[in-house]
């Protein structure tokens, strides 16, 4: 799983422009969390297989952050 919690404030006010959460893999019941897709070369049943296999596993939480960003940016565009 992973969870990444983003903001953006103005510098001088402090004032919230944007603000998300977003969680690969996992689905969780945080109000107006986003839910991307996760990588499916990376399903670990069990910490056992995911540690027997870390480059994987290294490779799909990267996968994962350059999904967020990619919607990060795009939710910056709506601004």
């Amino acid at each position: 799983m992973l969870l990444i919690e983003t903001r953006l404030l103005d510098a001088v006010s402090e004032q919230e422009l944007y603000a998300k959460t977003f969680v690969v893999r996992w689905k969780m019941k945080i109000e107006n969390a986003v839910l991307p897709p996760a990588d499916p070369k990376s399903p670990f049943k069990s910490l056992n297989n995911l540690m027997a296999n870390m480059p994987l596993a290294v490779a799909g939480l990267v996968r994962g952050c350059d999904i967020v960003a990619q919607q990060i940016g795009d939710g910056f565009k709506s601004l």
